[in-house]
């Protein structure tokens, strides 16, 4: 495979976090992830499920963060209440 084309498929299978920053550090805001999500976010994924509307590919990244910014969308409704938790787990 080309080094430009393993460019493309690596940049189309990239997925990118959107949301606000979880649990310690443990999820940071553009966290980009190659391939599959590390294991070790499963029990934070499984227990707050919107994070799986903020990992978006990376090839949507423009469009994606107009829709968390955009009041009422469910990406916007994911960002704000994960960051309804960052704040009660900062205190």
């Amino acid at each position: 495979m080309s080094k430009k084309r393993e460019s493309a498929a690596t940049e189309s299978s990239s997925r990118i976090y959107l949301g606000p920053n979880l649990s310690n550090g443990r999820l940071a805001h553009a966290t980009v992830f190659r391939g599959s999500i590390p294991a070790h976010l499963n029990d934070i994924r499984e227990q707050h499920p919107e994070i799986e509307t903020l990992i978006v590919p990376i090839t949507d990244f423009i469009t994606a963060q107009a829709r968390i910014k955009r009041s009422g969308t469910p990406g916007n409704q994911a960002y704000q209440a994960l960051e309804r938790l960052s704040r009660k787990d900062g205190e």
